[in-house]
């Protein structure tokens, strides 16, 4: 699996929002986890053009999300951070 894209998401408004961009590189299928240090509220699937997939929320256990994927294929995510402490 290689972590290709990590950006600030162009489509929201809110600057708390990051899409990462993974992909399948070896022609497997994979189940992996995702671990971050960040303060993640909020991930979501999207589409190329950073727009959520409906049915794409995904629950964050400990720092970590679940993924799935099939044999080459791109996925991208939405990470909505926490706001930070006032």
């Amino acid at each position: 699996l290689v972590l290709e894209t990590i950006k600030q998401a162009e489509r929201c408004h809110q600057h708390r929002t990051l899409v990462l961009r993974l992909y399948e590189a070896h022609g497997s299928h994979v189940d992996c986890w995702l671990h971050t240090s960040l303060p993640v509220q909020e991930a979501t699937l999207c589409d190329l053009l950073e727009q959520r997939d409906p049915t794409g929320h995904l629950s964050l256990q400990d720092n970590r999300l679940k993924l799935t994927f099939s044999p080459f294929q791109v996925r991208s995510l939405l990470l909505v951070l926490q706001s930070p402490p006032n």
